[in-house]
């Protein structure tokens, strides 16, 4: 916790890690778990997201809106018709400076503050929460909820690393969901490293990160989905990378189209060029060594949905 106290004293850095005062964990929270997404322009898949993931046991969801345009806002909340716990914060933090945000001397990342204000103020109602994106999905593999999952891994850091899917040959978006258009994953290379995102008991969180965690009992360590302690969090690589409970879906592209979009917003400081390269890099990289994945339509098939369509309907059931 100290070293990242001393990143706030340098003259040139980015704040993405907070200590924080541990939170109480009150009897209304035992086992449940809730979900902390920030986002932006995601009303065209926040309706599958929080279908997908309210079968899955979440019990809550709070959604930090990040000035979106598109409705985002009204879409999550119109499932509190259809019994979706869903709470939404306009989330609008931008500090005063000048130039783009990689040319600031200081810059404040808005995605992990918000991370800050749900342990701080929802993190008593629930014993697990978890920090997820807009395209990632949180699958369990053997069990019909994340709870189940859960109770299965006696630790206060669990780290889930991504298991990443390309555009998977759709140039444009795909009528389907998501789950069932993108089926086929990027395989690791043995030596390459995945970041990883985090599912916290909400009483012993010490400092709140994007990819990393500390905890009161377990310092800057965490556990893989398979129990093994890890030193450090962040990233994993080779044995480290598991999905034995729970597997973190990564739709990291989408269609190439929507990837384009995607990326735009955050590296609007980049020249155009810069911004190309980057984009057929992460698209090639991704649509290489790839395999089938059909660990979601599983999950989704032990619920009883066994088509497309049919989980098509299951979603718009729950955003009338």
């Amino acid at each position: 916790m100290a070293r990242h106290l001393e990143k706030l004293r340098t003259k040139e850095t980015t704040c993405n890690f907070f200590p924080i005062d541990p939170i109480e964990a009150g009897d209304e929270g035992k086992d449940t778990l809730a979900l902390a997404l920030v986002c932006r322009n995601a009303a065209a898949y926040i309706d599958e997201w929080l279908s997908f993931h309210e079968l899955a046991g979440v019990r809550h969801f709070y959604v930090y809106d990040n000035r979106s345009d598109d409705g985002t806002a009204a879409a999550a909340l119109r499932r509190r018709a259809g019994g979706t716990c869903v709470s939404v914060h306009p989330w609008i933090i931008r500090p005063a400076a000048e130039g783009s945000w990689h040319q600031r001397k200081f810059h404040v990342s808005t995605q992990e503050l918000a991370y800050c204000h749900a342990v701080l103020n929802y993190g008593p109602l629930h014993r697990w929460m978890a920090f997820i994106d807009i395209d990632e999905f949180l699958v369990p593999m053997k069990h019909l909820t994340l709870p189940e999952a859960l109770a299965q891994l006696p630790a206060s850091n669990i780290s889930l690393p991504w298991f990443n899917f390309g555009h998977c040959g759709h140039e444009t978006m795909p009528d389907a969901p998501v789950v069932h258009s993108y089926r086929r994953r990027h395989q690791l290379a043995a030596d390459e490293r995945v970041h990883v995102k985090c599912v916290m008991r909400t009483d012993r969180i010490a400092t709140v990160g994007l990819h990393l965690f500390e905890t009161t009992d377990m310092g800057e360590a965490t556990v893989n989905d398979r129990g093994k302690r890890i030193s450090r969090g962040g990233e994993l690589s080779g044995e480290d990378v598991t999905n034995e409970l729970i597997q973190l879906n990564h739709y990291r592209t989408k269609s190439i189209a929507e990837h384009r979009v995607s990326k735009s917003y955050y590296m609007h400081g980049h020249d155009a060029r810069e911004r190309k390269q980057v984009l057929a890099g992460e698209i090639d990289r991704l649509a290489q060594n790839t395999c089938e994945d059909g660990a979601a339509l599983d999950f989704l098939s032990r619920h009883g949905i066994s088509s497309a369509e049919q989980f098509q309907r299951h979603i718009d059931g729950g955003s009338k």
